[in-house]
């Protein structure tokens, strides 16, 4: 058996090498139109300035460097993910830039089919699995998050590595997928929250005592390679986090699409930060009552049911929600028992609404978002 398990590491391992082998020739020779302009400079400004000894919160620092590397017209978006986001990818900013915008929309599609892949439920065949993932990249969320170069993908791969793992009892896989979930804090701290419930319910099960120690370990490793990185990083990014939220763009967030958002243009005619956050504090508030008053059919769920309404959730409370946030609704979507003619037609709905333009498609992904809450929430009755 021991030997089984050293013959598959290996296989796979050889898989893993021999794809993204042909991910850097992809991305090095295929004239793919990745704009790297958008977005994506984020991350790209931050592993360029790893390779050039910047810090990773060093904004002048890096702006500098894409000046000279595109001129004076190069802009750059605040950094203010945590540290580890950048230097795990910091072999992007070895790379030319249009090379790098490409290299990351194969691995952040990637990432989106691993996430779909493996979030299914055990007994779907790998054919309907390959259509799910196919269906999966007609949401419009997950097209604009590929052409920017956003940053989400890798929650997406955390929920279905972690799900994948608490199903066949692999603790190293569940805590991998609890540690891509923090590479964006603001929405991976809903499903962290419905993972420590999880913990603290099977708490008995020498697996999940297991996955708790090693998400622990993974924790600790990525705040200590942080350190060696940049010593001064959590002064570095609370300061980045403080220049990011005193931006006029942030307090009048003309891009947010959460319902909080839209609630707040409704009624003050402004995208308001401010109100945005107290609807959503008060939304929080209803449906903590809810969960509070149905609680012993919520303590039943699934790991699948808590993470999709952990999702749902950060989708719905989050004051700061973008257009592309909305592909993470892929979860919860592939684990209804909704048809499947019926999900791919509400997938392609947003295509629909586009001539109507990025309003009519926010509110389409709103629409399902709530759509699959009610799902959610009618799903206790259904267990007594």
């Amino acid at each position: 058996m021991a030997g089984w398990k050293i013959e598959g590491f290996w296989r796979r391992l050889a898989l893993f090498l021999g794809a993204l082998g042909g991910v850097t020739v992809a991305a090095w020779w295929l004239p793919l139109p990745v704009p790297y302009d958008m977005d994506f400079s984020m991350l790209y400004g931050a592993t360029l300035g790893l390779r050039h000894g910047v810090g990773i919160y060093d904004r002048a620092g890096q702006l500098a460097l894409l000046k000279a590397m595109l001129g004076p017209e190069a802009l750059l978006p605040y950094f203010v993910y945590p540290p580890w986001y950048a230097w795990t990818t910091a072999f992007l900013g070895w790379l030319p830039i249009a090379v790098a915008a490409r290299m990351w929309f194969f691995l952040s599609a990637a990432m989106i089919a691993g996430g779909v892949w493996w979030a299914q439920p055990l007994h779907r065949t790998e054919r309907e699995r390959i259509w799910r993932v196919a269906l999966s990249f007609l949401w419009l969320p997950v097209v604009g998050a590929l052409v920017v170069g956003q940053y989400a993908p890798p929650l997406l791969l955390g929920l279905g590595l972690f799900l994948r793992g608490w199903r066949r009892q692999r603790p190293g896989e569940t805590a991998l997928g609890l540690l891509l979930l923090t590479f964006k804090p603001h929405l991976g701290v809903f499903p962290w929250l419905a993972a420590v419930y999880l913990f603290w319910r099977e708490r008995q099960r020498p697996f999940v005592r297991r996955a708790l120690r090693w998400t622990l370990y993974g924790l600790a490793a990525l705040v200590a390679v942080s350190f060696l990185v940049q010593p001064n990083w959590p002064l570095a990014y609370w300061q980045a986090l403080g220049g990011f939220q005193a931006q006029e763009t942030f307090g009048l967030c003309e891009y947010c699409a959460g319902t909080g958002m839209y609630l707040a243009r409704w009624w003050t005619g402004w995208p308001r930060m401010d109100w945005a956050a107290r609807i959503c504090l008060g939304m929080a508030l209803l449906l903590g009552a809810w969960l509070a008053r149905r609680w012993r059919a919520a303590a039943r769920w699934s790991a699948g049911e808590w993470m999709s309404f952990s999702i749902l959730a950060a989708l719905l409370l989050n004051p700061y929600v973008m257009n592309y946030d909305y592909l993470l609704l892929l979860l919860p979507l592939w684990l209804t028992s909704w048809p499947l003619w019926g999900i791919g037609a509400g997938l392609i709905a947003s295509w629909l609404a586009l001539p109507a333009g990025r309003t009519a498609v926010n509110l389409v992904a709103i629409s399902l978002t709530w759509v699959l809450l009610f799902a959610q929430m009618r799903r206790p009755d259904e267990t007594h």
